[in-house]
């Protein structure tokens, strides 16, 4: 994680801080310490009242100070806590520092400046040993605390500590000498020239550690015995198949949802093979300089001259003989040299077009086979002569990279996903523009898309950051009005002079990009997390949340973490901090994770998410965009719809063309809520793959596990105790794949959940307008109204019935779960369609909701407003500098549909043309 250097003002838990960074050394660090509420029973009736919308009390949602009420802490509770945590820091590092209490007074605060009291805290609730030393003798914990959160430490935190003597008294620190130097240590054979020196590089040795933060709390109290408090660094997930999932893997500690389609930079890529590592996307160039994409319907061939130029390989050519097979036949195509071309000057990325293919379908076996100026085979004929016999024109022996056939130098060119498994092309259905967007979900547009007066927030973490002007951007390529106020701020955003690009700043564009064209008049805030605000995650979010007075109604969350690294008594609280943000009518919709059955992590364990698996919130799968041309192929309407072009929605996955799979999992602490008990029972009752071995289609749910540390160690639950036991995820599902986003003038394409969450959110956004305009309340919390929905009018949900979740950003798994009629674990109950539920919309106070007409089970045939198609998608990815920024970016029309990012130099698209042209023995770029 790259350390922020400066201050910046932020807020949290209501208090004015500063977040600085010095070598690594960031804060401050927020301690949260809960109260239990008395009223727990209560609140959980009211709050499935006030979303049924079948009750009397539907809508009903609770004021702030109602709901402080409902609660029932009493200020003798919050005295009392806020007494022994200020108690607990005076005797830690005698200093008095202010406390925080949170409107619903249920909550206890305090923010430190160091780390280090914070650490103490936590060691000291739980009698846990510091440096040799006996635990911080701490007062009595009140019995009416039920958990303590402290936060982790910062990047390179124990690193500042350059002294042996110094780094060891600071804890989690511990100083490490390497093994060749660890004999002089244990012989006392040091020479007095290193014990007298300050620089641990004279002695080999370095500061070390770092630590994910306390989750605290008490059990249960037996006899009128004080309770002991046990404490626990939220780390790993203990493993079952011997595997764990790190907390901190590569971006902090929570995982974030957007995949780039084009994970590295074409110049770090060249690094890497000039010094002979494997790219991390096997088969991204091959040595020849050309790379392969899919497009819907087709194929774009990349030369890339200076990744030839890096392998030696700058013979002149002048054709090239491509080759590739689908549904058993293969094709073979002459490209000349000028049919390559590059749409900004001096671009180093030539790019030549093959159409003709079918979508939906693999391609496989693509070789490319150079032909040089002096080449006297008649190259042209030779490949039409193949292509009649039903032969490979380019037969290309992979391990030697010559043409079996006429010895010219070859390659063999692969798909980009999985990463470690990489598979051959499935052709996309396209990619992502406005139009198809608004046609996947059922949105008409024009005055449907009016949501003035709507706030939707995107909950951001890692610290994440956007720009204002990239905002504006997008908007302008889509032909959408400047935002009538800019995205407000809770939290931080990139600063001027600061880097932003993909990896700082690219899932907080994604999402706010996709709420902004969707919902195009809705008021956006910017909510981000410090990662020292306890948990730094959803618990600090919800606490902020139901901190403000009056936060945006809808709030999206592309984000996870494993829900098994966490204690019961963590979930527990994070769940009733959300379900509170039901009460008062605040939705919350989450991205269900990226990776089939493991959510968070690319290996093949089943693992479920912490935030998608709540009761509380909306969990949202993928699926993949369909073409902006072709109309939805599924029952009970496809008689209405006619004829279709292709097959209806289908699951967003890595073994469909994607870069993510869509992921599905059932809880393994949350009991199965009623309102979907009758859905999922009925995949479970009804489908032969619940789970099933991909490879060999049996059903195998009763010899699998689920990491669960906290029930049962390393052993691991049984995941057929769990499957109609227990919460299961997604709820629906809405395009996401192939999405346009803009990073600092830099136009990418991302894929994944993240993209999914804000499209629904936005969805929800629109819903909820239409609710304002009828004098009606917000929706909130959206599953019993949606299922009920659904039991009564599937026809409101576009089934998903098409792929699995049997793969992962890296892997093909050889077991998983498969799409089906219905509910299932890949899609939930399918696509919503807003134009159906907008006439399922409830009422406060239970009355009936509307029926469906004919014409809400159809998609519009016409746009109410012609709008632009979709940002130019680049065609090559480099991170060159020098480039000028681009001006007048305009509207033009998509590249074909289904193009992937290829090319992007900062702060300039590059694109290529697409060709629409019959298959033939020449293609052109077009």
């Amino acid at each position: 994680m790259r350390a922020w250097i400066g201050r910046f003002s932020v807020v949290l838990c209501g208090l004015p801080v500063a977040w600085a960074d010095v070598n690594g050394l960031a804060g401050p660090y927020t301690i949260g310490a809960f109260i239990r509420a008395p009223n727990l029973s209560d609140l959980v009736k009211r709050t499935l009242a006030v979303s049924d919308p079948k009750s009397e009390l539907y809508g009903s949602y609770y004021s702030q100070a109602e709901l402080a009420k409902a609660i029932g802490v009493t200020q003798d509770d919050v005295d009392e806590a806020s007494s022994w945590l200020r108690e607990s820091i005076r005797k830690l590092n005698a200093t008095d520092v202010p406390h925080h209490v949170a409107s619903h007074s249920d909550v206890v605060s305090i923010t430190l400046p160091d780390f280090q009291t914070t650490y103490m805290l936590g060691a000291g609730l739980a009698g846990v040993a510091v440096k040799n030393a006996a635990a911080p003798d701490l007062p009595q914990a009140p019995a009416t605390l039920e958990l303590l959160v402290t936060p982790p430490t910062p990047p390179h935190y124990c690193e500042g500590f350059n002294y042996e003597e110094l780094c060891n008294s600071k804890s989690p620190c511990k100083w490490k000498v390497p093994q060749e130097k660890q004999h002089k240590y244990y012989r006392g054979e040091q020479a007095q020239s290193d014990s007298n020196s300050t620089d641990d590089a004279s002695d080999g040795g370095h500061c070390t550690g770092d630590f994910d933060g306390w989750v605290c709390w008490p059990e249960a109290a037996v006899d009128g015995q004080v309770p002991r408090w046990h404490c626990f660094e939220p780390r790993q997930v203990a493993g079952v198949n011997q595997s764990s999932v790190e907390r901190r893997a590569a971006i902090w500690r929570e995982r974030r949802r957007g995949k780039r389609v084009d994970l590295s930079s074409a110049a770090a890529q060249h690094k890497r093979r000039a010094d002979g590592r494997p790219t991390p996307m096997a088969q991204t160039y091959g040595d020849l300089g050309f790379r392969v994409s899919p497009q819907s319907r087709g194929l774009a061939f990349t030369f890339d001259t200076m990744a030839a130029g890096h392998h030696n390989k700058t013979k002149p050519w002048k054709t090239v003989e491509v080759t590739y097979r689908q549904l058993g036949v293969y094709f073979t195509r002459v490209l000349p040299r000028a049919a390559f071309n590059a749409s900004v000057p001096k671009s180093p990325f030539l790019t030549a077009h093959v159409g003709g293919l079918t979508n939906l379908e693999p391609v496989d076996m693509i070789a490319v086979c150079v032909n040089e100026p002096d080449t006297v085979v008649d190259v042209m004929l030779s490949a039409a002569t193949f292509a009649a016999l039903g032969q490979p024109g380019c037969d290309c022996n992979e391990e030697t990279g010559v043409d079996k056939r006429l010895g010219r130098d070859c390659d063999v060119l692969r798909g980009i996903a999985p990463a470690q498994d990489p598979i051959d092309f499935v052709l996309p259905r396209g990619q992502q523009t406005l139009n198809a967007l608004l046609k996947d979900v059922n949105i008409p547009g024009g005055r449907f898309q009016d949501s003035g007066g709507v706030r939707l927030a995107v909950g951001e973490f890692a610290f994440q950051t956007f720009l204002q002007d990239d905002v504006d951007i997008i908007r302008q390529a889509y032909g959408l009005e400047k935002l009538a106020n800019d995205v407000t701020v809770v939290g931080r955003k990139a600063q001027p002079g600061e880097e932003t690009n993909f990896s700082t700043s690219g899932e907080g564009s994604l999402d706010l990009q996709i709420a902004s064209i969707l919902s195009p008049k809705s008021d956006l805030t910017w909510w981000a997390v410090s990662p020292y605000d306890m948990d730094g995650f959803m618990l600090a979010y919800a606490v902020q949340v139901n901190d403000a007075e009056d936060p945006p109604t809808v709030h999206s969350i592309s984000w996870g973490a494993a829900e098994a690294l966490y204690p019961p008594a963590f979930v527990t609280r994070m769940d009733y901090e959300l379900m509170k943000l039901a009460l008062r009518g605040i939705t919350v919709i989450v991205a269900s994770g990226d990776n089939g059955i493991s959510a968070v992590n690319p290996g093949c364990n089943f693992l479920s998410d912490l935030a998608g698996s709540s009761p509380w919130v909306t969990a949202v799968g993928a699926s993949m965009p369909s073409l902006a041309s072709a109309p939805y192929c599924v029952e009970p309407v496809k008689e209405q719809l006619g004829a279709c072009e292709e097959p209806g929605p289908i699951t967003c996955a890595t073994t469909s063309g994607a870069a993510v799979t869509s992921a599905g999992y059932w809880s393994v602490y949350r009991a199965e809520p009623a309102w979907q008990r009758t859905e999922v029972r009925h995949y479970l009752e009804t489908s032969d793959c619940a789970p099933c071995n991909l490879t060999g289609a049996s059903r195998i749910p009763t010899a699998l596990k689920m990491p669960c540390q906290h029930i049962n160690g390393k052993k691991g639950c049984d995941l057929a105790t769990l499957l109609g036991k227990t919460r299961a995820a997604p709820d629906v599902a809405v395009p996401g794949s192939s999405f346009p986003t803009f990073v600092n003038k830099t136009l990418g394409i991302l894929d994944g959940t993240s993209a999914s969450a804000p499209v629904f959110a936005a969805v929800t956004a629109l819903l909820n307008a239409e609710q304002r305009l009828r004098g009606q309340p917000p929706l909130g919390f959206l599953n019993p109204w949606m299922y009920t929905a659904y039991r009564e009018h599937p026809g409101a949900f576009a089934d998903v019935s098409v792929g699995d979740i049997g793969s992962t950003e890296a892997h093909q798994c050889d077991k998983g779960f498969k799409a089906a009629q219905g509910w299932d674990p890949a899609t939930g109950v399918g696509v919503p369609r807003f134009l159906a539920l907008r006439r399922l919309l409830p009422t406060a106070g239970g009355s009936p909701v509307l029926g469906l007409a004919e014409d809400d089970m159809r998609l519009p045939s016409e746009r109410t407003e012609q709008l632009p198609a979709a940002p130019v998608a680049p065609a090559a990815v480099s991170l060159a500098a020098g480039a000028e920024a681009p001006t007048g970016l305009g509207a033009p029309a998509l590249l074909a549909a289904g193009a992937v990012l290829l090319f992007a130099v900062a702060g300039r698209a590059w694109t290529a043309r697409a060709s629409a042209r019959a298959p033939g023995l020449l293609l052109d770029a077009g």
